[in-house]
Order: structure tokens, then C-alpha cells, then sequence
């Protein structure tokens, strides 16, 4: 029996106040979820995927802001200011001083201002520090693809897909080199495997958009360039693929009119880049209009004229007539192959000579003054790989090692 005193709730006030607790308790642990989530670091490819005002706040405050820089460093290096890139990785080093890619980073990004070779030991030596890390391989793979050196390129870039199966920027440059070494089918692969892995980033889908352009996978490349449209809108690479895109194959008359009013936009986004027109000129030259080709490429010879450009341009004068300015074309492409070949075959030489042997003794000489032993010491080793009985740097180095670092 109920006391007098006693109030007892309605059945259908009790399950609200039950319904009320039960939501106050899910807040609050959706709230602890949230709050962990953020506290939580992203994974590179996930860093990837953020928009640029998103990853330069992570980058100061977040709780990955190391790889936040890197992958910061890594966005900006190839764009039009690589000081940028130099910026982040001296941050990123600041945070952690042996961070293989913050030093990887830094020291590809430094490359151009650097005496010769000195990349190349800084890289190695790095490897021999961290050997199962990827970012050294992949640094070296990246240099020695900038310098033309597909074979060495590849054994680094291969070791980093080893060592980094899932990061999405390794797969990215393993399917430039492979596209490269004319193993688009590789190539392909790699650019699919780095989208997969980060989605939102549009440099991935532009470089699958164009392999497969290169190899009529018309269809293909519009989807990967509509996912780069959403993400980059006013990009001028989007606009030259889109161009391209549509002046492939067997355009219908709107599709060129199209394509060639994309292309217009293109050279007017990034009117230093030659690829737009070029790619437009050429599509002149081949059509009904050779004139308007011709004078779209002749700004082009102002700069370092590429076999191509001249090529190009040759057949648009004899289309027009100009014969000897064709025929003048023609023997400066010539030119310029016999001086490639030129410079190749004296490459080699000089590489086989070791001729590189004494650009690097006076740097590590350099920095054995500067008492920078470790770097002095990477000089001193890749010297010997070159020259084994080289008695400078065998005696450097037996001091430097018995010398406390």
C-alpha cells in the first residue's frame, strides 16, 4: 500500500523524463566523440583531401601539424611559389629536426640552389639514416626523374611503393615515371591507385585525365576532369585537358568550337605556359586556318624553342608557303637534336670519368670547416663511390668517424 505523503508520476511523465535522460546521455557522448575525433591527427592522404585554408590551419594549430606542413610543403612545391614549399619544410623541421619527409622535403625543394650533387648525397645518407622509411626513396626518385635518369628513378620510386603501399603521393609519382618509361598501362594503375586513396585531390584526377587522353580513354578521362572540375573550377591545367579533351578523336563542329574557346581561356589563365598553346596552334595548323596557328606559335621562339614547337611551326609555313622559313625551322630542330645528343654523350663521359668527384670535395671540404660532420661525411662517401682510391676523402672520412660526433 501507498503512504498518505507519496506522489507518484503519470505513466506517460515518467517516459519522458526517461527519453530526456537517454538524449542528455547520447549528446554528451556524441560530444566526447567529437571532442577525441578532433585531438586525433589525419592521415597524409586525409591531409590531402583538405582545401588549402583548411590544411594552413591545421598546419598551425592542429594536432598533426607536422604532416600538415609537409603535405603543405608537398602542395606548394609545384606551384608558382616554390618559397612556399621552403616556408613550410623549415617549419616542419623546427617541429622535428630528423622528420624523414620534412627533411626529404626540404632538400628536394632546396635543390636548385645547391651545389651539384649535393641533393643526391644529402637524400642517400638520409636512406642509410632511416632505411625503411619511404620519404627518402621517394625524393630520390623525384630528383632523379627531374634530371631525365628513368632508371635510377625507378628502383627509388619502386622501394617507396614498397615501403608506402597506401600513401597516395608515392603512387602519383610512380605513375609519372611510369608514364614516363612508356609503361602507361602502369601508369594508369598508379594514377587510379593515388585517387582512390585521396579523392579530393585534383592534381591526381587531372594526371589520369591526361594519360588517358594520350591513349583515347575519351570517356574515362571525362569523368576523372568533371571530379577536377568540382574541386579546382578555374584551374588552367583543367582548362588545357578539357580543351584537349574535346579536340580529340572525331570532334563534332560544337565540340571544336568548344574546345578551342577552352583552350583561348587556357592561354589567357597562364599565358607563360606553353602546353595551351601550343596544343591550339597545332589544331590550326592541321585544320583550315594554318595562319592563325602560325601567329599563335611565333611568340612561343622568343624562349627556349622545344623540338616540337619547332615542328609545328615548320608545318604551318610550308602550309603557307614560307618555305624558307620552314627549311630554317627544320635545321635548328636538327640542330637542336645533334646538341641533345651532343650533351647526352658527354653526360655519360663525364659521369664515367667521376668528373663530379671534385665539385663535391670542395663542398665537403666546406662543410668540414663548418664543422657539419655528418653532411661533410655523406660528400666524402658518395665521393668513393665514384673514385674508391680517392685519398682525400678516405683520410676525411677516417678522421670524421673517429672524430665524436
Amino acid at each position: 500500500m501507498r503512504s498518505k505523503g507519496t506522489k507518484t508520476l503519470a505513466p506517460e511523465r515518467r517516459s519522458w523524463l526517461r527519453m530526456t535522460a537517454l538524449a542528455l546521455v547520447f549528446l554528451g557522448c556524441l560530444s566526447v566523440f567529437f571532442w577525441v575525433q578532433s585531438q586525433r591527427g589525419l592521415s597524409p592522404n586525409q591531409l590531402r583531401s583538405l582545401n588549402q585554408a583548411e590544411l594552413e590551419r591545421r598546419a598551425e594549430h592542429g594536432p598533426d601539424r607536422l604532416s600538415a606542413l609537409c603535405i603543405l610543403g608537398e602542395r606548394t612545391s609545384s606551384g608558382p611559389n616554390p618559397e612556399a614549399a621552403l616556408t613550410a619544410y623549415q617549419s616542419a623541421l623546427r617541429l622535428d629536426s630528423t622528420d624523414a619527409r620534412a627533411v626529404a622535403g626540404y632538400v628536394l625543394a632546396r635543390n636548385s640552389r645547391t651545389s651539384p650533387g649535393y641533393a643526391d648525397v644529402v637524400l642517400r645518407e638520409l636512406i642509410r639514416a632511416q632505411p625503411d622509411h619511404y620519404a627518402g626513396h621517394l625524393a630520390l626518385g623525384v630528383l632523379y626523374l627531374q634530371e631525365g635518369e628513368l632508371d635510377e628513378a625507378g628502383v627509388h620510386l619502386r622501394e617507396a611503393t614498397r615501403l608506402a603501399p597506401d600513401d597516395a603521393e608515392v603512387h602519383y609519382r610512380y605513375g609519372l615515371w611510369s608514364a614516363s618509361a612508356g609503361s602507361t598501362g602502369k601508369g594508369i594503375e598508379h594514377f587510379q591507385m593515388a585517387c582512390r586513396l585521396s579523392p579530393r585531390v585534383a592534381l591526381y584526377h587531372l594526371a589520369l585525365a591526361d594519360l588517358q587522353i594520350h591513349l583515347a580513354q575519351y570517356a574515362e578521362a571525362r569523368s576523372h576532369l568533371d571530379v577536377a572540375s568540382r574541386l579546382t573550377p578555374d584551374s588552367p591545367t583543367l582548362l588545357y585537358h578539357r580543351g584537349r579533351l574535346l579536340l580529340s578523336g572525331r570532334p563534332s563542329v560544337a565540340e571544336s568550337e568548344l574546345g578551342v574557346r577552352t583552350l583561348e581561356r587556357a592561354v589567357q589563365a597562364a599565358p607563360d605556359w606553353s602546353m595551351p598553346r601550343l596544343t591550339l596552334g597545332k589544331y590550326f595548323i592541321g585544320s583550315a586556318n594554318p595562319l592563325r596557328g602560325v601567329r599563335l606559335l611565333e611568340p612561343l621562339l622568343d624562349r627556349e624553342p622545344d623540338k616540337q614547337l619547332l615542328a609545328t611551326l615548320a608545318r604551318g609555313y610550308y602550309k603557307l608557303g614560307r618555305r624558307s622559313d620552314g627549311d630554317q625551322l627544320i635545321a635548328l630542330y636538327n640542330r637542336s637534336e645533334e646538341r641533345a645528343r651532343k650533351d647526352s654523350d658527354e653526360w655519360l663521359a663525364a659521369k664515367r670519368a667521376g668528373t663530379k668527384t671534385e665539385p663535391r670535395l670542395r663542398r665537403a671540404r666546406h662543410l668540414k670547416h663548418e664543422g657539419r660532420q655528418l653532411q661533410a661525411l655523406a660528400l666524402y662517401r658518395a665521393v668513393l663511390t665514384v673514385e674508391p682510391g680517392n685519398t682525400e676523402a678516405n683520410k676525411a672520412i677516417d678522421e670524421l668517424t673517429l672524430r665524436p660526433q
